[in-house]
């Protein structure tokens, strides 16, 4: 139960730094990253702590378990490519919806341009 609190969390953290990146205009851009990155990141987090949590068997399921040779305890290693691929995960999920972010503003910018009616625009062309 208490790990599927970690995308609770992510979600929560999620809402509270995007509503910091909207009330602050230099990082409004930030704002969808924010939004999506990190909860998706803590989803991230906790595979990796399933995965790290079921390396080993013959610890979960104690003198029921026959061993077959293949148990071992995670090492600095797995731990390191854990931590690594949530920071991965955060690192290119953002720039991925920062970038896509600017790309729909810049369409929804391209599609309300103002149109100039000028009186002298349209006696130039008589």
């Amino acid at each position: 139960m208490d790990g599927l609190l970690w995308p609770l969390i992510g979600v929560l953290l999620g809402i509270c730094t995007a509503a910091a990146c909207l009330s602050w205009p230099p990082l409004r851009r930030f704002t969808l990253a924010a939004l999506i990155a990190i909860p998706v990141t803590s989803v991230v987090f906790l595979l990796g702590a399933f995965v790290i949590a079921d390396m080993n068997p013959a610890r979960e399921y104690g003198a029921a378990y026959i061993p077959n040779g293949m148990e071992h305890n995670p090492t600095w290693f797995h731990y390191l490519i854990w931590i690594i691929s949530t920071l991965a995960t955060l690192l290119s999920i953002s720039w991925l919806i920062v970038r896509l972010q600017a790309w729909i503003i810049e369409e929804v910018k391209s599609y309300f341009k103002p149109i100039s009616v000028s009186i002298l625009e349209d006696h130039d062309k008589l």
